[in-house]
This record gives C-alpha cells, structure tokens and sequence, in this order.
C-alpha cells in the first residue's frame, strides 16, 4: 500500500511539473520584451522628432572629480575649461545621428622625470556606425540593432541636451586624474555631456 501511495505521489508531482509550458512562456515574455525595445528603436516618418536635421555643439562636460588640465593651477570639473575639445551632432534626415562618444578624451597623468606631477588631456575623433535616434517627450534614444544604446534629455524649450554616461563610454581606455592632494587615480565617476542647439 506504501508503495503504491508512494508511486502515485510521484507521478502526481511529476505531470504537474511541464517543462513546455515553463519554456513557452519565457520564450513568450522574451519576445514581447524585444519587439517593444525595437519598437522605440524604430523611427516613425509620420510623426518626425523635433531635432529632425538640426545641429548640436557640445558646450559642456562635467565630471565628478575637479582637475587642472591646463596647468594654470586652477582646478575645474568642467574639461572644456581645461582643453578646447570640440563635439558635433548631427540629426541627419534618415533617422541617423553622430555618436557622442566618438568624440572621447583621454586622461592621463605625467611625470617630468623629476617627480613633478602634471594633467594631460587629449581629444579623440572617433569614426564608427551611426546609431538610429527616436525622440519621445524630451527623452532621445540612440539606438544600435534595435537595442536602445543610451538617452539624452531635451530641456523644455528643446534648446540644450543633457548626456549622463558612464566613465568608460568616455575615457577611451586612459582615465587617470591628478587629485588637487597630488594622488592619482583612475577616474570612476560619471561624465554629464551637454550639447547646445545652433
């Protein structure tokens, strides 16, 4: 009788369990899941963004940590302040953008040989493929395949845009700072982007 409560007990849990129907509703959620992400990756030629075919000139960028690129001995969380780094966006016609983050800094700490300390920044012009933009309300994706890549922010009168990427969106692979103490480090904090309408 044991045995046959036991066996019975099994099989009960056993069918209960149905591994297809687990698997079709992942499957399920993970199509839904990409079809909305290119959904507002797709632009929409009837209803066009506002900054359809206008041009954008980066007028700032912020970090977290202040440093004296110039070595006027005044230190500054503003990099334009320190280096004369330029940076254009287009929003071309065809839905196509430039890519923010192909104008990219490098940071970088030298010695003199002499143990004296100084803050170097340098531009870099990157080149690469152009991500698609969509624009709703004030929020504009950048998109790669489909996949939204990072946003920028429309102020309300559409006249400046805010960027917030990471250090390593940025800083192509150098990113050490001088400290206003004399340490050095590499830079981990965020970089605000904004760029000014023309």
């Amino acid at each position: 009788m044991k045995k046959l409560l036991f066996t019975t007990v099994l099989l009960g849990i056993l069918s209960a369990c149905n591994v297809d129907d687990v698997e079709s509703d992942l499957i399920t959620a993970t199509t839904e899941n990409t079809t909305q992400q290119q959904d507002i990756c797709t632009p929409d030629p009837t209803n066009p963004p506002t900054i359809l075919g206008s041009t954008w000139i980066r007028t700032s960028v912020m970090i977290e940590t202040p440093i004296d690129g110039n070595g006027d001995g005044v230190f500054s969380n503003e990099l334009l302040a320190e280096v004369n780094c330029d940076g254009v966006i287009l929003f071309r016609d065809n839905f196509k953008a430039s890519n923010p983050v192909y104008d990219n800094f490098f940071l970088s700490v030298i010695d003199d040989g002499n143990g004296n300390l100084s803050q170097q920044i340098s531009c870099g012009i990157g080149d690469g493929l152009l991500p698609t933009y969509t624009q709703e309300g004030n929020t504009i994706r950048f998109c790669y395949s489909g996949t939204v890549e990072f946003t920028a922010t429309l102020s309300n009168n559409e006249q400046t845009m805010t960027f917030v990427f990471p250090s390593q969106s940025v800083f192509f692979s150098f990113n050490e700072i001088l400290r206003t103490d004399g340490t050095v480090e590499s830079y981990q904090g965020n970089v605000t982007m904004i760029y000014t309408r023309q």
